[in-house]
This record gives C-alpha cells, structure tokens and sequence, in this order.
C-alpha cells in the first residue's frame, strides 16, 4: 500500500496526471506488485524482465486488443520511471514494456473497379500540356505499379529512354 501510495503521489505531484488515469494506474501496477510480492515488501530487484513479461501475457484477458493494451503498458512504463526517478536501477525493465504494433489502416488499400479503371483510362489522352503530365502519372502507376511518392520523386533525368528503364530513388 505504501508503495502505491508514493506512486500515486508522484503521478499527481510531478506528472499531473487525472484522478481516473492515476486510479487505472495503480489498479495495473498493484496487481503486478501483488502477483510478485503477495504481502512481502516490494524489492524492485527482484522483478525480472521475464516477470513483466508473463505479467503482460496475463493481462491479455482484460485488455484484448493492441489499443487497449496501451494501459497497462503506460502504466508500468511510468512505475519503472518513477522508480527511476528515485535511484532505482530498471533501465532493463522499461525496454521490455513496449507498446503493441496498433496500425488502424492496416489493410490493404482498396483497387479500382473495372468500371473505374475504364473510366479512368477513357479520359486519359487529351492533348493540352498539363494532361499529359497527369496520363504519365497514372501510366507510371497503373502499368509500372509505382506508389504515389515513388512517381512524385521521379525526374527526366531518372528515365533511361533507351534502355528502357527508370531509376526510383
């Protein structure tokens, strides 16, 4: 209790951070220190990195997706700060608590339709300058399959007219 209390404090005293944070804080943290401790006092040398590691493994029931596992994984980062902050050495331990890879667009980008590729090629063609710029671009991506940035990059100089090759930077 002791040990939370002092955390707690120096969640609100130094960090500032909100009632509700700092109770889910310490919810996270007292249920790692009881898991290791039980009733003994808390020796913070004796958490392993394996220790944090299975504790993390178990909290996979509560927090079931890469976003919601970014609780418990602040909350133990600030703890080993915070023990940090007071002369503790668990430099070890802050490297194993690593956020989980969360990418939300994680899918792959939606294709045309072949009614939109129609489309799209049927107004491809025009003879003033600035759509040829424009037939260029979509050719280099629809036939050579460039990204966007790949084709922005490209120059006059990239392209090896009678090779028949482009360099992509």
């Amino acid at each position: 209790d002791m040990e939370l209390r002092r955390f707690d404090e120096h969640m609100n005293n130094v960090r500032g951070l909100a009632t509700k944070t700092r109770s889910q804080y310490l919810h996270i943290v007292g249920c790692l220190l009881f898991q290791h401790f039980a009733n003994r006092p808390v020796v913070i040398s004796a958490i392993k990195p394996d220790d944090v590691r299975r504790f993390l493994a178990s909290q996979s029931d509560r927090y079931k997706t890469p976003a919601s596992l970014g609780a418990p994984v602040s909350a133990l980062r600030g703890y080993f700060r915070f023990r940090t902050f007071y002369g503790d050495h668990v430099h070890h331990l802050i490297g194993v608590v690593n956020f989980p890879a969360n990418w939300q667009l994680a899918s792959l980008p939606k294709a045309l339709s072949n009614e939109e590729l129609e489309h799209l090629l049927g107004v491809l063609g025009d003879p003033n300058q600035s759509s040829r710029r424009d037939d260029a671009i979509v050719r280099c991506a629809l036939d050579l399959g460039l990204r966007i940035g790949e084709v922005a990059k490209l120059g006059l100089d990239d392209i090896d007219w009678r090779a028949g090759t482009i360099k992509l930077r």
